[in-house]
This record gives structure tokens, C-alpha cells and sequence, in this order.
């Protein structure tokens, strides 16, 4: 049984389509750059890295966060390292920027967790609370955080859970009210798993993958104050896999993959698309996604901050119909420079997935990694001063993580990713980069 419920989505929707299983986790971030919370105080980071949750006593002001340099016009030529002091066992869906605060959200040995930093390299856990399940003990479930987002003066995190060995799944959200330091569990939810969330109608709105009973359907929630949620299936979004979205001013974007076409996102022709709505999410359009190469393909981030054209990554790729299902994919940015109205595909270079994008004055980077949609090879990483040319902006990863979500501030970088195996034995899920002048 696949310990990601998010992954356990994806291998519910093959089985129900194809009639394999797969295991995949997919992650929830847009750009990577958050919005800037009201709040005052966000940035509580302990300037040591920690993988005790952070005591209250902790949580008081925060060092000052350093000043961000002018931007650097890309493409840039970047220098990795690995963050060193996360636990064997951490896992990363997404990295944000939210107002002088780095953060980072996923999960520590199968619980909720979220960290934070001021400057990309040192990083404290926070108190996250964990679900409240409906039987049997917690050892029996695992938890995820997948995205976070700013929501009026809170900070506002969404996931799920599922119950090992069971097909049992419920999407969780978490608010903080003191600038990240602890997060409360809101009212529980029963669908599958949110894996998305933006600023956007009410206050935010975020993407739930599914329905228990067809999970064919992406399904919209919104929320003006991260406690109670309204539930919204946009008729553009049946028989879609909507797998992420983001604000760009007044407009939502989303993208994923059309499951109306034969097969799956794991081994079918399905097309790449894109969505925008104007009116909060209520209606959205539908836009298809060009192809570098291949008879399909697959959009897994968006980007939409920094001000430049709106930038998606994912992979165009060539998948044969029959068993075992051989593809070549090929690493592929779409870039809209109209709001998301229309797109062009251009190639990041070298076999693979684009798996996360952001977006910053001056630039934009991308990350990945070879191998399959299910499973990864070598990490990858490019950046582009446009959109539309890129270049290689590695070397990055140790080939053991799924770099999937990647954000910048200034000339700092920090890419995360998850373990591909299971029980998780890759190490520290964080890499972190300095735009060198």
C-alpha cells in the first residue's frame, strides 16, 4: 500500500481506468513565492535546525530575515548544496516564500510537519497538530501536509490522511496564527486529499483531487477563513486531474491532465490542459496544452508570481499501450504571456518531468527529474530568463529525491522533494542554491 494519499489517489484513478495500481506522490505548489501575509511576526523560524517541534517559548520575534539583493536577469548559473540537519524520514511537497519567511511543508515519519527558515539554510520545526481519526490508533494512519498559503493575518496549510492498508483517505487543514510557529487542525473534511491552495474567491481556495466514490472529478473548495469550507465541482473539471493552481492578480490558473482520453495520467494518451477562471472559480475555461513530442503529456506545476508570463511544467511524452507500458518523456515548460489564454511548449532539456517551477523578478527555474511519471532518476534543474529558452542549472540532488517544488528569494533557491522509496531512507529533502552573480 502506497503510504502517500495523494499517490493512492493517483494509483485509485489507473486501477479504476486501466486496472494496474501505481504509487505516485504528487505535490501541491504554484510559484513558489507566497503572498505577503498582513501579519506581522511571520518568520519565526529557530535559526537552528531542528527536528523537535519548536517549543512556545521558541516562538518569539524572529531573527531579522536578510535583506533580499536586487535580481539577477536569468538564466542563471546556480550552486547547489544540500541542507543538512533534516532527519532521515522528512519528506517535502512544497516550498513557499511568505513575506520574509521561507517555509516548507510535508510530513516527518508519516505526521504533518512543517518547517520554516529566514534564510533558506537553517531550518526549525513547528508544532503542527495532527488529525483527529475516526478509529484505531495513529500509528494506523499517515499524514501530509501538501501546500500552504497566507489567508487574511493567518497562515493556512492543506493535506490529508489516509489509513495504511485501507483505502480510507480525508483531506485535513491546518491555520496558524502566529506566523507559522504552531498549527491547529481545522474542521476535518471527508473527501480524498487536498493537494493545492492559492489565494483566490472568499479568501483561498484549494484543489481536492477527487471523490471518494469517482475520482475522476477535481473538485474546488473555498474558504474565507480556513475553517469552514464551501465545496464547488466546476463542469470544466469533470474527468480532469486538476494537480495545481495559483493566483496571478485577479485570475485563478490551474493545470493537469484531461482523463476523458483513453488510459490514465500514468500509462494513457492523456493531453496536457490548463484552466482559468475570472470570477473566483465559480467557471473556469479550458485551454489545451501544445506537445513538444509525443501523443501526451502531463502538467504538474504552475507558476504565477514575479510579474512575467505565467509559466507550467510537466512532461511531453510518447507512452506505448501495452504492458509494460514503455514511455520517453520529455522534460516541457509551457509559457503564456496572455494570462493563460494560450500557450507555447518549449523544451527544458533532456529526458524527464519538470515537476516544480517559480517565477521571481528576473527569472525563473524549474525542477525534476528523469526516469518515469511513478518513478525518478537523476534531480534536474533549469532556469530561463523568459520562458522560453533554458538552460541547465544544475549540478543538483544525489539521484534520491523526487525534486518536485522549488521557490526563490532574491539570489537564494531551495528545491524539495520526496523519497521514491518505503519506507523513506533518502536523507535531507532540501537542496538549497545561490544565484552566483
Amino acid at each position: 500500500m502506497q503510504r502517500n494519499w495523494i499517490g493512492a489517489l493517483i494509483g485509485i484513478t489507473a486501477v479504476a481506468i486501466v486496472g494496474i495500481g501505481v504509487a505516485l506522490l504528487f505535490w501541491g505548489q504554484d510559484d513558489g513565492a507566497g503572498p505577503t501575509p498582513s501579519a506581522s511576526g511571520v518568520g519565526l523560524a529557530s535559526p537552528e535546525v531542528s527536528e523537535q517541534p519548536s517549543q512556545a517559548a521558541d516562538a518569539g520575534a524572529s531573527p531579522t530575515a536578510p535583506a533580499t539583493p536586487a535580481p539577477i536577469a536569468g538564466p542563471w548559473t546556480i550552486t547547489w548544496t544540500r541542507v543538512e540537519g533534516l532527519e532521515t524520514g522528512a519528506e517535502v511537497n512544497a516550498v513557499q516564500v511568505i513575506g520574509d519567511t521561507w517555509f516548507a511543508a510535508g510530513s516527518m515519519a508519516g505526521t504533518a510537519a512543517i518547517w520554516s527558515s529566514t534564510d533558506g539554510a537553517s531550518w526549525g520545526r513547528a508544532e503542527v497538530g495532527q488529525p483527529s481519526f475516526p478509529e484505531g490508533t495513529p500509528d494506523q494512519y499517515f499524514v501530509e501536509v501538501a501546500d500552504l498559503t497566507a489567508i487574511g493575518d493567518s497562515l493556512l496549510a492543506v493535506g490529508g490522511w489516509g489509513r495504511r492498508e485501507t483505502d480510507q483517505y480525508a483531506w485535513a487543514a491546518w491555520l496558524s496564527n502566529d506566523g507559522g510557529a504552531t498549527w491547529q487542525t481545522t474542521t476535518p473534511g471527508e473527501g480524498i486529499g487536498l493537494i493545492a491552495v492559492s489565494p483566490g474567491g472568499p479568501g483561498a481556495v484549494a484543489v481536492e483531487a477527487g471523490t471518494p466514490t469517482f475520482p475522476y472529478d477535481s473538485v474546488l473548495r473555498s474558504t474565507a477563513d480556513g475553517q469552514s469550507w464551501q465545496a464547488h465541482s466546476p463542469e470544466a473539471w469533470a474527468v480532469a486531474q486538476v494537480l495545481d493552481l495559483g493566483a496571478a492578480g485577479d485570475r485563478l490558473i490551474a493545470v493537469g491532465s484531461d482523463l476523458s482520453e483513453p488510459g490514465s495520467p500514468g500509462v494513457g494518451t492523456t493531453p496536457p490542459l490548463a484552466w482559468f477562471s475570472d470570477d473566483g472559480g465559480t467557471t473556469w475555461t479550458q485551454v489545451a496544452l501544445p506537445l513538444v513530442s509525443g501523443n501526451g503529456g502531463i502538467a504538474l506545476s504552475v507558476a504565477t508570481a514575479g510579474g512575467g508570463p505565467l509559466v507550467a511544467v510537466g512532461s511531453s511524452r510518447e507512452i506505448q499501450q501495452e504492458p509494460p507500458y514503455p514511455e520517453t518523456a520529455v522534460a516541457t515548460a509551457w509559457v503564456s504571456t496572455d494570462g493563460g489564454q494560450t500557450w507555447s511548449a518549449q523544451a527544458l532539456g533532456g529526458n524527464g518531468y519538470g515537476r516544480g517551477v517559480a517565477t521571481a523578478p528576473g527569472g525563473m527555474i524549474a525542477v525534476g527529474t528523469t526516469g518515469t511519471l511513478f518513478e525518478s532518476g537523476q534531480e534536474l534543474a533549469w532556469s530561463s530568463g523568459d520562458g522560453v529558452t533554458w538552460q541547465d542549472a544544475g549540478p543538483i540532488g544525489a539521484g534520491d529525491l523526487r525534486l518536485s517544488t522549488v521557490a526563490v528569494r532574491g539570489r537564494v533557491v531551495v528545491a524539495g522533494g520526496d523519497c521514491p522509496r518505503f519506507p523513506p531512507d533518502c536523507g535531507s529533502p532540501l537542496w538549497r542554491g545561490e544565484i552566483a552573480e
